[in-house]
């Protein structure tokens, strides 16, 4: 009984102190599994950083001087450092082209992928959807998948690094839906998977064997 009760104890303080980062007045913070905080950026114009699988680097937006098109918003480019801050360098930025799958504006919604080698993000594009990017890490290398509103990313499993992405599709007959679909890495449709985020995310949590 007192061994189980102190395993317990155990796994709620693993849980507790698992690393991760965060936002606060425009810098990026690191917590590592100790507790202690790390101040990994200082110009008050990055938000919502990311950790990647293996822990070690945080990718993050960065706001510019510049607007986006026919917005009041300022575009952000993406920055990556690793998790003592003394690297920080510019990942991905701001590029404007006559074809939508080739601009890169409002960037929105990074995800590592499941190994950690690549990132997926959105791009605003047509009136009813994004554009869904991947950047190779290694290479600096960037090409358009498909459009989509929403991306998950399976983190293990059958469907392990597939990816979840929400689609505005129109009817032949007439109107259109919103769905999300499983689609491989590539952008090929396999099947539907729900009418919602909510959807969405169980469905990743059974892949991955979560609840």
């Amino acid at each position: 009984m007192r061994f189980g009760f102190m395993l317990l104890v155990l796994m709620f303080a693993g849980v507790a102190n698992a690393a991760s980062v965060h936002e606060q007045a425009g810098n990026i913070f690191y917590v590592g599994d100790d507790g202690v905080s790390r101040q990994l950026t200082s110009l008050r114009s990055d938000s919502e950083p990311i950790l990647s699988p293996d822990g070690q680097t945080v990718v993050f937006g960065r706001a510019t001087r510049q607007k986006a098109p026919d917005s009041e918003e300022l575009e952000r480019e993406l920055w990556i450092a690793d998790i003592s801050g003394k690297q920080v360098r510019r990942l991905l930025a701001t590029h404007y082209d006559e074809a939508l799958e080739k601009t890169l504006t409002q960037i929105n919604n990074w995800k590592f992928s499941a190994d950690g080698k690549q990132l997926y993000f959105l791009s605003v594009a047509w009136a009813v959807s994004n554009a869904l990017h991947v950047l190779d890490l290694a290479s600096g290398k960037e090409h358009y998948i498909t459009d989509a509103n929403d991306v998950l990313v399976v983190g293990k499993g059958k469907y392990a690094n597939h990816l979840v992405v929400a689609k505005h599709k129109y009817f032949k007959a007439g109107g259109s839906s919103d769905y999300y679909w499983l689609i491989t890495p590539q952008g090929k449709e396999i099947r539907k998977v729900g009418e919602d985020d909510e959807q969405a995310k169980r469905f990743v949590r059974k892949q991955e064997g979560k609840r």
